[in-house]
């Protein structure tokens, strides 16, 4: 029943012109079911002794894959050699040190078909490469990126927008309205009425504010662009204004 869910869901997905990383999550609860009972699985008939040829290869190929990531992530941070991850930082001995004793455990679990040292060791890479590595995501991003570009974490804190509430103009990226730490809801001014008693208000928008406004609004309103920033580490990403509006 689990595997006829996995391969239907994945059939539906593959129906859908576009595709997105998102897409992916009703595929995980399968998944994860059937990864729990291929472990169970492998752990019953190892204890038991009962496991076939082809189970013992499965094991070592395992193993084998764990050993291999535990060497390719060490060559790779000094292949890259991002500043602050390269030789003779803490961050690079201490993948070297935790990366080392996984890929032993794993080749040790193999040899003695331990698959239960295999899924400890598995756990254990996976949380020393999110906890260790995961902060080498914003310096590999800003690696060709032009340096000064005003982001939006910062012109969040433009005290001109402070204590006033937010709305967009434009659809914003999830990405940009996790970086305002807020809910910045979508208002269209051609369709939606704004109370007067919300104003001012701070708006978000990707042109000038006087463009998207209609004329039956603009002749209430005091319009001032107050900051911007930059959708990327590259100007070609895009730029995006903030603006207050207040009552005339």
């Amino acid at each position: 029943m689990v595997l006829g869910w996995l391969l239907a869901a994945l059939v539906l997905l593959s129906l859908v012109p576009e595709k997105k990383v998102r897409y992916m999550l009703p595929l995980l609860p399968p998944l994860a079911l059937l990864t729990a009972g291929a472990l169970r699985y492998w752990e019953t008939i190892f204890r038991h002794q009962q496991a076939t040829r082809s189970d013992h290869l499965l094991l070592r190929f395992w193993a084998g894959l764990l050993a291999v990531v535990c060497l390719a992530v060490p060559g790779a941070m000094l292949v890259i050699n991002l500043p602050g991850f390269g030789p003779n930082t803490l961050r690079f001995d201490a993948v070297v040190l935790v990366l080392g004793s996984v890929g032993i455990v794993a080749v040790r679990a193999a040899w003695h078909t331990r698959p239960e040292l295999l899924m400890a060791a598995s756990l254990t890479l996976m949380a020393a490469i999110l906890s260790i590595l995961q902060p080498a995501y914003p310096v590999w991003e800003e690696r060709h990126g032009e340096r000064g570009l005003r982001q939006l974490s910062m012109a969040r804190r433009q005290p001109a927008i402070q204590q006033v509430p937010w709305y967009s103009l434009d659809t914003m990226q999830v990405k940009q309205v996790w970086a305002a730490g807020q809910a910045v809801p979508t208002w269209n001014p051609a369709t939606d009425s704004l109370p007067l008693q919300k104003l001012p208000i701070a708006v978000f928008s990707n042109s000038l504010p006087y463009t998207k406004i209609p004329a039956r609004w603009r002749r209430h309103l005091q319009i001032k662009v107050v900051d911007g920033y930059y959708l990327g580490r590259e100007r070609k990403k895009g730029h995006w204004f903030i603006s207050i509006l207040r009552p005339l």
